[in-house]
C-alpha cells in the first residue's frame, strides 16, 4: 500500500494529544446531596480526589475519538494499493545519434552530445525507474531503433554519443531526429517526448515535444550528395557517370581537392581535380569515370574536424529490375506509388493470363485473389474472398496503427502514422505475421505460400478509408515491400562500414549550425507529472475504507456520550 499525500500523517499528532488531555483535563459532574457532612464521609475525609489514570485510560469516549482522528488523518493521506505493475513508458527520449552530434557545441565548449547528456540528466531529475521509451535516430544498425529503458538508465548512459561510420540508407530510416519526435509526439498525444539533439529546430513542433539542444557553430567543408549511373546497365560495369555535390561554410579551412579512385591496393586514381571546394562555395560536378566499382570520392584538404562527410564509397546501380504486374482496378495513387521506384516497372494486365504473368516478379492483386496457378510473389489489396490464412468478416472494427518492431519491412512504415477509420475485420490464422494493426484488427499482413512471399493489404486505400496514400511514406513503403517480396533484400539493408549500399550519401550533417534551446525545467515538471499520473493509474484507492471506519468511531462516540 502507498499514500498519495503522505503530508497528511502528521495530523496523527493530535492522537497522542487527545490521550493527555483524557488524563489532564478536570472531569467532575454536578451531584445534589441532601448534606455536605454525608458527602465527606462517602469521600473518606478526602483520600479520593480524581479518578486514576487507569480509569480514564478505560474511558471508551478517548478511545473512540483517537480512533476517529487516526482514521479520518489516514483518509484525507489518501491510502491505495497497487493493483498492476506501470508498464505504459511516461515520456518518450527521442536522441539525436547522427554524426554532427561530435561537433564542438555553442561557444567552442563541450562536444555537442555531451552537453546534451547533461540537460538530459536534468530533465529526467526525480523520475527513478519509470520507465521511458527511447528512440535512438539512428540507432547501432544504422536505422531508427525504439526500445523501452528506465529513467535513471537513461538519465546514466553515455552510449547514445554519434553513430560511427556512414549515415544510414535513404528512407525512412534517414528521417530527421526532429521529425521522429514530431512522429512520436502525435503517436502518443498525452506524453511528454524530450528531443536531445545539437541544433533546435526551425520547424514548429507540438507543445509536447521539449527540446534539449545545446546548439553550435559550423566550419565543415564535405560532400552532401554522391550519385552513380552506369553506362553499361551491366552491374560493377566498365564506367559510367558520377555525381558529386558538396559545400563549405563560410568558417572551413580551405581549399579542398576531389579525387575518384577504385578499391585496388594501390588504389587506381580515375579522376583527380585540385582546388574545386572553397569556403562558403558549394560542389556540383558530373565526371564520366572508367572502370569497374565500387568507387571511392573523397574531398583532401585542412582537417576542419568533421571526417564522416569528408569521403564516400559508392557503387555503380544494381540493374536488377523488378516486374510488377497489376491485376484488378488498382488505385491510381498505388501504381504511382509503385512507379516512383527507378528499378521498378509496372504493368497493368487483363485477364490474368499465364502469358500475361510471364517474367513477372511480384503480382498485384486489387479487390481479388491470387490468379490461378500463380506460384510467386503477391500483394492482395483489399481481397473480399477468404485467402491464404486470412478469412474476411462482416463486422468492422476500429482500427490502431501498430507496427511491428520485428518485422523486415518494419523500419519502411515508421513515419507519422496515417489516419484509419473502421475497418472490415478479418480473422486470422497462426501463419500470418501482422505487419501494421493488431490481431483484432489486421491492416497489413504477410505470410509464405511454396515459398513465395505474400502480403495482403486489408483496409480501403482510396482515399475513403485512409489518407496513407497521401503521406510520404507511402510510395516509400512500396518500394521496399517490392524488393521484400522479390527477394531483393539489399536496398532495405544498413550500410556497410566505410560506406553506402547504393548511389546515394545525402547528410548535411557537418553543416548543421544554429541555436541551442534549454527545456530541460519544463520537461522534469512534465515527466515527473506523467510519472505521477501513470502510477496513481495503476492503483486502487483505499480512503473511502477508512473515512467509512472513521464515521463508525464517530458514530460510536456519540451513542456512548448520550
Amino acid at each position: 500500500m502507498t499514500l498519495l499525500a503522505p503530508w497528511w500523517l502528521l495530523g496523527w499528532l493530535l492522537v497522542p494529544v487527545l490521550f493527555v488531555w483524557g488524563l489532564l483535563a478536570p472531569r467532575g459532574r454536578r451531584v445534589t446531596v441532601g448534606s455536605l457532612l454525608l458527602w465527606r464521609r462517602a469521600l473518606g475525609e478526602g483520600a479520593v480526589g480524581r479518578p486514576s489514570a487507569r480509569l480514564r485510560l478505560r474511558d471508551p469516549l478517548v478511545w473512540l475519538d483517537a480512533s476517529a482522528v487516526f482514521f479520518i488523518v489516514l483518509a484525507c493521506a489518501r491510502p491505495a494499493f497497487r493493483t498492476e505493475e506501470p508498464v505504459d513508458p511516461v515520456a518518450t527520449v527521442v536522441v539525436d545519434r547522427s554524426a554532427s552530434m561530435g561537433l564542438p557545441s555553442l561557444g567552442g565548449g563541450d562536444v555537442r552530445w555531451k552537453a546534451a547528456h547533461r540537460l538530459l540528466a536534468a530533465a529526467l531529475d526525480g523520475a527513478g525507474d519509470a520507465p521511458l521509451r527511447l528512440v535512438e535516430v539512428p540507432g547501432p544498425e544504422g536505422v531508427v531503433r525504439a526500445e523501452e529503458v528506465p529513467a535513471d538508465e537513461v538519465a546514466g548512459a553515455s552510449g547514445y554519443r554519434p553513430s560511427d561510420g556512414a549515415w544510414p540508407a535513404s528512407g525512412p530510416a534517414n528521417a530527421s531526429a526532429g521529425e521522429v519526435a514530431g512522429a512520436e509526439a502525435a503517436r502518443r498525444p498525452g506524453r511528454p517526448v524530450l528531443l536531445v539533439t545539437d541544433v533546435a529546430p526551425n520547424e514548429p513542433l507540438p507543445k509536447n515535444v521539449f527540446v534539449l539542444a545545446p546548439g553550435g557553430t559550423s566550419v565543415n567543408a564535405g560532400l552532401v550528395r554522391v550519385a552513380t549511373r552506369g553506362r553499361t546497365g551491366e552491374a560493377n560495369g566498365a564506367g559510367g557517370w558520377v555525381l558529386i555535390e558538396g559545400r563549405a561554410a563560410d568558417g572551413a579551412p580551405g581549399p579542398y581537392d576531389l579525387t575518384v579512385t577504385d578499391e585496388a591496393d594501390p588504389p587506381k586514381v580515375l579522376e583527380r581535380l585540385e582546388d574545386v571546394l572553397r569556403p562558403g562555395e558549394s560542389l556540383a560536378r558530373v565526371l564520366e569515370v572508367e572502370g569497374p566499382g565500387p568507387l571511392r570520392v573523397r574531398l583532401e584538404g585542412p582537417d576542419d574536424g568533421f571526417a564522416p562527410d569528408d569521403a564516400v564509397r559508392v557503387a555503380w546501380p544494381e540493374p536488377d529490375r523488378i516486374d510488377v504486374r497489376c491485376v484488378g482496378a488498382c488505385e491510381a495513387s498505388l501504381v504511382k506509388a509503385l512507379e516512383a521506384a527507378a528499378n521498378v516497372r509496372v504493368a497493368l494486365v487483363a485477364p490474368p493470363t499465364a502469358e500475361a504473368l510471364a517474367g513477372a516478379d511480384v503480382v498485384v492483386v486489387c479487390g481479388g485473389v491470387v490468379p490461378a496457378g500463380w506460384p510467386g510473389a503477391a500483394v492482395l489489396v483489399g481481397p473480399e474472398e477468404a485467402v491464404g490464412p486470412i478469412r474476411p468478416t462482416d463486422e468492422r472494427v476500429p482500427a490502431e496503427w501498430r507496427v511491428a518492431a520485428d518485422h523486415p519491412l518494419a523500419e519502411a512504415l515508421y513515419l507519422p502514422a496515417p489516419r484509419v477509420g473502421t475497418v472490415r475485420r478479418y480473422q486470422l490464422y497462426s501463419r500470418a505475421g501482422v505487419l501494421a494493426g493488431t490481431a483484432a484488427a489486421p491492416l497489413i499482413v504477410t505470410w509464405s505460400a511454396n515459398d513465395a512471399r505474400r502480403m495482403a493489404v486489408l483496409m480501403d486505400i482510396s482515399g475513403d478509408g485512409t489518407d496513407w496514400p497521401r503521406r510520404a511514406g507511402f510510395p516509400v513503403f512500396w518500394s521496399r515491400a517490392m524488393a521484400w517480396l522479390a527477394g531483393r533484400n539489399d536496398a532495405a539493408e544498413a550500410p556497410g562500414e566505410g560506406g553506402v549500399p547504393s548511389m546515394v550519401l545525402a547528410s548535411g550533417e557537418g553543416f548543421e549550425a544554429g541555436p541551442g534551446r534549454d527545456a530541460s525545467p519544463a520537461a522534469r515538471e512534465a515527466v515527473l507529472a506523467s510519472a505521477a499520473a501513470g502510477r496513481e493509474a495503476s492503483l486502487a484507492s483505499a480512503w473511502p475504507y477508512a473515512a467509512a471506519v472513521a464515521l463508525v468511531a464517530l458514530a460510536a462516540r456519540a451513542w456512548v456520550a448520550r
